[in-house]
Parts: structure tokens; C-alpha cells; sequence
């Protein structure tokens, strides 16, 4: 993936970078650079990664540092043909970084523990985005949030990218990715046209997403969901107001779900917004006193 690789070029430019200031061959050859030189340099540049120095000055975990040994290995072994940082025939690391990384993992600050995000916090906030003084911003986080919930979507496949997100491949919703399904008078299973009425998708039984380039998921496979009944906490009926809510702007297939218009002008639900409205929920429902009492 894209993303993997900006992340191997980035730590072999840091290593590249740190090599010079040492003064020894990036390569780490044999001709040129001794074992005990070798060995001694490239922890350095581990540790480097482990206090932070080449991110954001805060330390990381272990896994990082792995992942930084990765990338300078894995460079080393598509230029040259051999990895320095293991052993000969092994992709067990030499044994004084074993041990180093070791060290790291038991240096690792302890593990959070975290209350899950339950159905409680997202009706609250698809119940709020319904009341009569809420915003459309309001709504459609609250909708949002439900159908996340119910059709175990990760942020970036409902809400617009941010600028720092543009080499991801997760391609978002688009209206296109919508089907709604009803029950016929033979109580079969059957797709509701492109043209269904505001009613008849607001009474559907279920609804698909599909993924057109999810992560996670194989293309074009559609992730289904029944109605539960409920007038406003429904996933079914949630994804209804979002698609109606569209529709009644723009007849663009390839408009993004994450779309709502105010006044006619066209924004988009943005993954801060989730966070933030998450965090609030969460807050209202007292998860901060829960957690605590874990």
C-alpha cells in the first residue's frame, strides 16, 4: 500500500540522514562498517525512534521502533541483496537488537484500558440530531454515528478525507453504494428502484453499503442490515434521511454520503466532527466514571 511505503521511505531517509552524522555506511557493508560499529549505530537510531526524536518528541511503543528496523532492513535487502540487522539464513533479528527490543517492550508505557463504544452513545447522538432545535450538522452526525455502529465502518468510509488522508485507498460512500430492500405482498425480499419514494425508503426493511475499495473488505461486496423497528434509533432508517436528504439536492450518483446541504451550499461530515461529537456523548453518558470503576 501506498501509505506503507511512505512510511518505509520516510525511516530510511531518517536512517540515511542519522548514518551520515555517524559516519558509517547506511548500506552497513561488511567492507566498510564493523560488526561492533554496525551493531552500535543502528541501536542508536533505535533509540532515536523509541524517545520520539524523529515524530513528534513523545515516545513510542516498541512496535514502532520494529517497524523503523523494518524499513532500514528491508531497503538495505532490495538494494543489496542481504539484510545487516539479521541473522545469517534467519528472520530473527541479530541477538544484541533481540535483546534491545526486548528492553524496549519492558520500557513500553502500560496499556489503557478502554471502554468500548456501546449503542447507548451512538442513539444518544442519532436521538439528539432528531430533536426540534437540532442543526442538520446535528442530524447528520447523529445518523451517521447509528449506521457506523450497526455496519462496523471505520471513519474514513463515511466522512470527507482530510488533506493528510489523501493517499489512503479507502474509497467513501457514494450514493450509487445505497440499496434499499422491502418486502413484497408474497413476503419476499425484494430492491426497491432507484426512484422508490421518500416513504417507501423510510419504511424499508433493510439496507446495503457497498464497498467499492474498502481496507478491509472485497471489492464491490455489500454489507446488508435489517431494520429494528425503531423511528429514529434504525440503521435502515438513518441511512433513509441521508439518502433523501441528498436526493433532494443533487440527482449525482457519485456524491459522497458524507454530503449535506445547508442553504444549498454542499458540506461535508468530517471525521473531527465525529470524534468531538463521540467524546461528547460519551462524556454525557459518564464513560470517563465508568472507566474509571473498571
Amino acid at each position: 500500500m501506498e501509505s506503507s511505503e511512505k512510511t518505509k521511505n520516510k525511516y530510511w531517509d531518517e536512517w540515511t540522514r542519522y548514518a551520515e552524522f555517524m559516519g558509517v555506511d547506511p548500506y552497513l557493508s561488511e567492507d566498510t562498517t564493523t560488526f561492533t560499529r554496525a551493531i552500535r549505530s543502528i541501536s542508536g537510531f533505535a533509540g532515536r525512534v523509541k524517545t520520539g526524536f524523529f515524530g513528534y518528541s513523545r515516545e513510542v511503543g516498541s512496535s514502532t521502533v520494529r517497524t523503523a528496523l523494518t524499513a532500514v532492513g528491508q531497503k538495505i535487502s532490495m538494494d543489496r541483496g542481504y539484510n545487516p540487522l539479521k541473522l545469517n539464513g534467519s528472520d530473527k533479528y541479530l541477538y544484541p537488537l533481540q535483546r534491545m527490543l526486548e528492553g524496549f517492550r519492558k520500557w513500553d508505557a502500560p496499556t489503557n484500558k478502554k471502554l468500548p463504544v456501546e449503542v447507548d452513545v451512538v442513539n444518544l447522538l442519532c436521538a439528539g440530531g432528531q430533536t426540534k432545535h437540532a442543526s442538520t450538522k446535528d442530524a447528520v452526525l447523529g445518523d451517521w454515528s447509528l449506521i457506523a455502529f450497526y455496519y462496523l465502518l471505520r471513519v474514513g468510509e463515511y466522512t470527507e478525507k482530510g488533506t493528510r488522508a489523501d493517499s489512503k485507498q479507502t474509497v467513501a460512500f457514494r450514493m450509487r453504494d445505497v440499496t434499499f430492500f422491502g418486502f413484497d405482498k408474497n413476503k419476499s425480499l425484494r430492491q426497491l428502484p432507484r426512484n422508490a419514494s421518500d416513504e417507501e425508503i423510510m419504511n424499508a426493511a433493510g439496507a446495503t453499503l457497498r464497498l467499492s475499495n474498502q481496507k478491509n473488505g472485497w471489492k464491490n461486496v455489500c454489507i446488508f442490515q435489517f431494520s429494528n423497528g425503531d423511528d429514529i434509533t434504525c440503521p435502515t432508517r438513518a441511512l433513509g434521511r441521508r439518502y433523501i436528504h441528498i436526493r433532494n439536492h443533487t440527482k449525482e450518483e457519485s456524491t459522497k454520503l458524507s454530503a449535506y446541504f445547508v442553504n444549498g451550499v454542499e458540506y461535508h461530515l468530517r471525521d473531527s466532527d465525529v470524534r468531538a461529537g463521540l467524546k461528547f456523548a460519551a462524556a454525557e453518558l459518564r464513560y470517563p466514571e465508568r472507566a474509571s470503576e473498571m
